[in-house]
């Protein structure tokens, strides 16, 4: 019996191309992959608005904070829908180091019983210039200016008019450009507010959609 190992035949596909690899990964490190190859061609500065599969999002998210804090970059995350104790929980279960991430959180769920110096708690969703203060607050400081991801577009729609959302959204593009921060705008792929995607996606170097 020959166990020699026989050469695949010319033009047939090698059984460690990139479409076999990600075949045998679980998902998280599938969406790990995606996400770092998203993030790699987007250059050192820039706003990008991911538009997202639901079932995808949990996990896109936390790869482009691990990425980014792995990098040694410092920045902020703002989230309107899951409390900020619950991402650094999250994030620690993970061994990703959390020191170099401040939090802005706005989801109406904040534990406020519960302190931590890296979490800014907002009460006002409906509020947007109490959060546009607050984001431009962590994006002068440059022990936090690295990247910006904002955690979701879908959820600060649920508590404001579309038409000022975006309106928050071009302000805060504009005023990022030239400071060399990565900004991330998360949105869940879904048809209701589409059409704010789509005008917010304007606004930004590239749409990725995962």
């Amino acid at each position: 019996m020959n166990l020699r190992q026989k050469t695949p035949k010319a033009g047939s596909e090698s059984p460690w191309s990139e479409d076999k690899l990600l075949e045998v990964l679980s998902p998280s490190r599938k969406t790990d992959l995606e996400v770092e190859k998203r993030l790699s061609k987007l250059g050192a500065e820039y706003a990008a608005l991911f538009v997202i599969d639901p079932e995808k999002m949990q996990a896109a998210k936390n790869s482009i904070l691990r990425l980014f804090i792995k990098n040694g970059l410092k920045g902020t995350l703002v989230t309107i829908g899951m409390p900020g104790q619950k991402i650094l929980s999250q994030l620690k279960e993970a061994n990703t180091p959390t020191e170099s991430l401040s939090i802005i959180d706005a989801s109406p769920a904040n534990e406020n019983g519960k302190t931590d110096k890296h979490i800014t708690v907002l009460e006002e969703q409906e509020d947007l210039s109490i959060l546009f203060s607050e984001v431009e607050k962590k994006i002068s400081e440059k022990n936090s200016n690295g990247f910006l991801v904002f955690d979701s577009l879908n959820a600060l729609l649920i508590y404001n008019e579309a038409k000022g959302v975006e309106k928050f959204f071009h302000t805060l593009v504009s005023k990022l450009q030239g400071l060399g921060i990565k900004t991330i705008i998360l949105a869940i792929d879904s048809k209701k507010g589409e059409n704010t995607l789509k005008t917010i996606g304007n606004f930004c170097d590239s749409v990725e959609k995962l």
